[in-house]
């Protein structure tokens, strides 16, 4: 759009600029050091020269597109899955996958208009009730029954500025806290100044959830407003459901799961019932396939996200469940939006789509560690049926929805965390890992909710297809975790691209039992130990005496009294002279040299 101007010379350096930018834009060398995915964002969060859209994947102009996506039929009807999709004759069935991005799956236009306004109300109204958090809760004191009644009040006259409830209360930070307020620029993707000094991130392969550490929850912003319902409520970003999310750590709070909308968890199910065993093979050794079966799926998570025009999601990888198997749903309601899908790393060139109101992405198998984000809302692309001008008999009070859907865009996406456990004995438990040949560790640990009975502990195993069941290690409440490694051998797995499944054994048994199965497995007995030993204050001290005596029985031997030439000396002369600083590093290196050929060094000194 072409702004108003108020002379010509005005209008001349308008043009002169955007020219400029367009150039540069245009220019590689100008981008030396950006990587092909943020360079591809910054080609969409562009204002001046528009985005370049000619890459763009449409759904609705599939001919455009046969180089890239590949049509694919759903193993069964969405609608016919669940209700939640809405009512129609015709039957849910198309959907598409991409050639050169293994695992993902979409599926345009799944839900009818019905079926849509029912879902935005739910994620307005419904779903950001406590005890679900929202970006707010960090700084506001949001009632029980959240802030769309408040809102609904205000915009109706029922609510004035001179009611108590018109302003939300604001959290107190208490005076020693205060240094450790938290803000939400912390969360910032771009800024990776912190990152040497910081824990992995998500988009790292070091990543690992963290479980047994302790989250605080983030500390109120002194300087935060008081506002009126209808200025927070376009201030809210994001809800959790189920599991809670840490977003300071990006992991779960495992002490922390809520009722799970039984909605959402139906229509996910479904999904992940109806894209079972979709895959694609270009003939070339890159193959793969969907094997997740729907029956396992348990929606246990999920994080609706609430975009207003302008806002962005940066390149990122979800990597905070526990079982990274589970397919990830994510579904689309309001505005348009560019969805950026890339590889491992942001080296790979990304694949920009077009995702309308009603489309759902599904990140399977590999493509759930691909780098993806929303560069952009695309406005003004609010479907007719979400329109606040129009009236329908299924949403009578749509008006206020529409109003705020006019600007925005909703995304709810469901995970399941934890993996699937299977009972088969009294004792006996199994989980199955779908895409085994692509895992070269394992973690296994124990969430602390539920310990061991006492004296119990636990053996782990793995079962390779055609193979027989092979002792990884153990676990107890004294040792509540262990990271083990697979040895994998060429003949046990197809292709990488393919789908090899495992099975991962847990056995409880006595602790006297799981240490004897221990022992045939010829590992440092620190590594396999289920039990700490106790410590020994008495032998602790001797010990400590030993190594003070070598030290200064060594040390003594190379005090003086002569000074080299231009010393500087450190301390005062005294009866035993001056003691040179790299005695103390050269008494350190000769000692660890000689314990390292001679554990039993010390012993033998002070006997001698």
């Amino acid at each position: 759009m072409t702004p108003t101007f108020k002379s010509k010379r005005q209008q001349k350096i308008w043009e002169r600029e955007r020219k400029e930018a367009e150039a540069k834009k245009k220019t590689a060398a100008s981008y030396v050091n950006q990587a092909p995915f943020r360079y591809a964002e910054r080609n969409f969060k562009s204002r001046m020269p528009p985005p370049d859209f000619s890459q763009v994947v449409d759904f609705e102009k599939i001919q455009d597109h046969s180089d890239v996506i590949v049509p694919v039929h759903l193993t069964e009807d969405l609608r016919r899955l669940s209700s939640v999709f809405g009512r129609c004759e015709t039957p849910c069935r198309d959907a598409y996958i991409l050639k050169n991005v293994p695992g993902l799956i979409i599926i345009p236009n799944a839900f009818t208009p019905v079926a849509q306004r029912n879902l935005i109300k739910q994620c307005l109204s419904v779903y950001p009730r406590p005890p679900n958090t929202s970006n707010l809760d960090t700084h506001y004191i949001i009632p029980e029954t959240g802030l769309w009644p408040l809102y609904e009040a205000q915009e109706n006259g029922t609510l004035k500025p001179s009611d108590p409830a018109y302003f939300i209360p604001k959290k107190v930070i208490a005076p020693d806290d205060q240094t450790n307020a938290y803000s939400s620029d912390e969360d910032d993707d771009e800024d990776t100044s912190r990152e040497s000094n910081m824990a992995p991130t998500a988009c790292s392969d070091d990543f690992k959830p963290v479980i047994d550490d302790s989250k605080p929850d983030p500390l109120p912003a002194p300087g935060v407003p008081l506002l009126s319902p209808s200025e927070l409520v376009r201030k809210m970003r994001w809800i959790t459901l189920g599991y809670q999310y840490h977003w300071p750590t990006k992991t779960y709070h495992f002490d922390r799961r809520y009722p799970f909308p039984s909605d959402v968890s139906d229509l996910t199910k479904a999904v992940v019932t109806a894209i079972e065993n979709i895959g694609y093979d270009d003939d070339n050794g890159n193959a793969w396939l969907n094997q997740y079966k729907g029956e396992n799926f348990n929606a246990e998570a999920g994080v609706i996200n609430y975009y207003q025009y302008r806002d962005t999601l940066m390149g990122h990888v979800d990597r905070s469940e526990v079982n990274m198997e589970a397919p990830l749903v994510s579904l689309s309601l309001g505005q348009s939006c560019i969805y950026l899908i890339g590889g491992l790393t942001r080296e790979t060139v990304p694949t920009p789509l077009l995702l309308r109101s009603g489309d759902i992405v599904v990140m399977t198998g590999p493509c759930r560690k691909a780098f993806h984000g929303v560069p952009l809302i695309i406005e003004n692309t609010l479907p007719e049926y979400l329109s606040n001008q129009n009236r329908y008999d299924d949403a009578p009070d749509w008006k206020l929805y529409g109003d705020f859907m006019s600007t925005s865009r909703i995304n709810l996406n469901i995970r399941q965390v934890q993996t699937n456990l299977q009972q088969v004995d009294v004792n006996k438990y199994v989980f199955e890992l779908a895409d085994a040949q692509a895992i070269n560790h394992i973690v296994v640990f124990l969430l602390g909710t539920i310990p061991f009975e006492p004296g119990f502990a636990a053996t782990v195993h793995l079962l390779w297809p055609n193979k027989d069941w092979q002792l990884l290690g153990g676990l107890s409440n004294e040792k509540p975790s262990a990271i083990f490694r697979l040895k994998t051998k060429e003949s046990t797995v197809n292709s990488m691209q393919m789908s090899t499944p495992a099975t991962l054994g847990i056995s409880i048994e006595p602790i006297n039992v799981v240490q004897q199965e221990l022992a045939t497995l010829n590992q440092p007995a620190s590594s396999s130990a289920l039990v700490k030993l106790g410590v020994n204050v008495s032998q602790v001290g001797q010990m400590a005496g030993r190594v003070l005596e070598n030290l200064y029985n060594y040390c003594t031997s190379f005090t003086t009294h002569n000074l080299p030439v231009n010393a500087i000396p450190l301390g005062q002369l005294t009866e035993n002279g001056y003691l040179p600083l790299k005695t103390f590093q050269t008494w350190y290196d000769n000692l660890s040299r000689k314990l390292a050929s001679n554990p039993n060094y010390l012993d033998q000194e002070k006997s001698a």
